[in-house]
């Protein structure tokens, strides 16, 4: 047998490997409706704010591609690249046994972050935050200042995420937090 061009077919190459192997072997393209200008926006929006992963919109910036700051929708109006940049705080974690704060401060490649682990009422030894970054991303972690987190304490450690490549991308992250709770072993997941 040969090859089967596209032009054998009377299909041009749709750029989706699945669907030109839809038509090698002559079955019908697959029906895609077109995106609306809303889904398209959003994905846009998306993928502009850096900060998406983290739920960290709510800081009042973002990073456009070219790793500048812009200036987020609803009246951000403080710099955050400026060298008297704000340090912003957000939840990121929260569960009845531990609350995780970030305190979100951005540079000019990235971000600096201070976690936070707070115990509502109880005791909470081998805690451990990890964190995971695109490859894109380069993350630093820092040792937190202790490995138990009493009720009413705080515990801190401090976290780096810098531009690894360029174009700048999203910041994105994933979270898993241990513990051991009354002799047993906790482990949390989240975005």
């Amino acid at each position: 047998m040969g090859e089967v061009s596209s032009t054998a077919t009377g299909q041009q190459p749709s750029g989706n490997l699945l669907d030109d192997l839809d038509s090698i072997l002559g079955m019908p393209a697959p029906v895609v409706a077109a995106p609306t200008v809303a889904a398209v926006e959003k994905r846009e929006e998306k993928t502009a704010d850096p900060f998406s992963g983290l739920g960290l919109g709510s800081l009042g910036f973002s990073m456009s591609s070219s790793g500048m700051k812009k200036p987020a929708q609803g009246g951000g109006l403080v710099d955050v690249f400026s060298t008297g940049a704000q340090v912003r705080t957000i939840t990121v974690y929260s569960n009845p046994d531990v609350r995780v704060d970030f305190a979100v401060s951005s540079k000019s490649n990235g971000v600096d972050i201070t976690a936070s682990f707070h115990s509502h009422q109880r005791v909470l030894s081998d805690f451990v935050l990890e964190a995971a970054v695109p490859k894109y991303l380069k993350l630093t972690l820092q040792p937190a200042t202790s490995p138990v987190v009493q009720p009413d304490t705080v515990v801190t450690q401090k976290l780096t995420v810098t531009q690894a490549s360029e174009p700048a991308k999203p910041i994105m992250m994933k979270l898993r937090i241990r513990y051991v709770l009354d002799g047993m072993p906790v482990e949390e997941l989240t975005t």
